[in-house]
């Protein structure tokens, strides 16, 4: 049984993702895993987590340009290549099943020209129930999930974070194909991390506001640079904001232009615009008081709240969507039900404390490696 782990980017979580499913297939000695990453990207990221030997995994190193030129164009035309990518390399490796890191950019093609014998799944993180889309586009996702549900080639499709429309896809589609699978969260007993405060210069009294992860419109980064710019001096002084992560090119001009101004007002900021290492995450976690996910996009999972449930820190994030109800159903902070500057600033004057919650324990890794292996 050959098995087929396959992702033509490394870029987010999912190295993140790769390392835990790694750990887990070296312990499943009788079967044999093929991963299967780009090459060039692999070896700039590769040193970011440990890879022990393992003699039932066998690494496949994809040529970047192929995966860089599957990526571009019309939608249409990147599932196209994409697929075309995934068949041929699950052919050539006989492969029995295929596992994908990201499934949604391949459906509905991909089904359609795999052999029937190879078994495909993979992971769906932005469901089309939550999202507020066109009746265009939504007769568009509903074709697509209906491809999933039930043509041949699927195996499971698996829901990240997301219990509730798991069911509800499957009573719509009449399958038991949607399974839920938790967003993992990371073992603090196997990273080394520190509070960074004396290194950074910030008082200890200080409220120390972290935000992090790939910086974009998406994300709230820039809603965040004004609501500083709406906190008056006297809060200003006693308040330090950090910012780390690389900054997306869609904002990059006018992220620095909001910084630097914040900066020439004697804001307290500190920017790491970079890969940042998982150490120096759990670091600034660790140093922070409060984590700020006011993302505009709430339909999809965030790796932050595991972050911000390990390290016992509230999160400041919005109200609505898939976001909200995991922060308020397992009391992981506050939520907004608007997001902008104003409803910010205020909120970052509030007393936040963390008031205790179980989300760590029940989105184990282990939890996670299970599911997509096993399914």
């Amino acid at each position: 049984m050959n098995t087929l782990i396959l992702d033509t980017s490394l870029t987010g979580h999912r190295l993140e993702y790769i390392n835990y499913l790694y750990n887990g297939a070296k312990k499943r000695c009788e079967e044999h895993f093929i991963f299967a990453v780009p090459r060039n990207e692999w070896e700039k990221v590769r040193e970011k987590r440990s890879w022990p030997d393992a003699s039932n995994i066998q690494w496949l190193l994809l040529d970047d340009r192929e995966c860089q030129e599957a990526s571009n164009g019309s939608m249409l035309a990147r599932c196209l290549r994409t697929s075309k990518l995934i068949r041929r390399v699950a052919i050539e490796q006989r492969a029995n099943k295929v596992k994908l890191i990201s499934i949604a950019g391949i459906i509905p093609i991909l089904p359609l020209i795999l052999p029937s014998y190879i078994k495909l799944s993979g992971i769906i993180y932005e469901i089309y129930l939550r999202a507020n889309k066109s009746k265009i586009k939504r007769i568009i996702d509903y074709f697509r999930y209906s491809v999933m549900a039930r043509n041949v080639s699927m195996g499971k499709v698996f829901i990240l974070n997301d219990p509730r429309s798991a069911d509800k896809l499957n009573k719509i589609y009449h399958t038991n194909r949607f399974i839920p699978l938790v967003d993992p969260v990371p073992d603090l007993a196997a990273i080394k991390y520190c509070d960074m405060r004396k290194d950074l210069a910030i008082p200890e009294d200080a409220k120390v506001f972290l935000h992090f992860g790939a910086m974009d419109k998406r994300k709230g980064t820039i809603e965040i640079l004004r609501a500083i710019n709406l906190i008056t001096e006297p809060d200003l002084k006693n308040n330090y904001f950090i910012f780390a992560g690389q900054v997306g090119d869609n904002i990059r001009l006018e992220f620095y232009t909001l910084v630097d101004d914040l900066k020439s007002k004697g804001v307290n900021i500190i920017i790491r615009d970079e890969f940042c290492s998982y150490e120096l995450l759990h670091s600034l976690c660790k140093t922070s008081d409060v984590i700020l996910i006011p993302y505009l996009l709430t339909d999809l999972s965030s790796g932050a709240l595991g972050y911000a449930a390990l390290h016992n820190k509230p999160v400041i994030g919005p109200g609505s969507g898939l976001i909200g109800e995991l922060i308020n159903d397992n009391k992981l902070g506050i939520t907004l039900q608007t997001i902008n500057p104003e409803t910010l600033a205020k909120a970052f004057a509030a007393n936040l404390t963390f008031q205790g919650s179980e989300y760590a324990e029940k989105n184990a890794i282990s939890s996670f490696t299970k599911t997509f292996l096993d399914s």
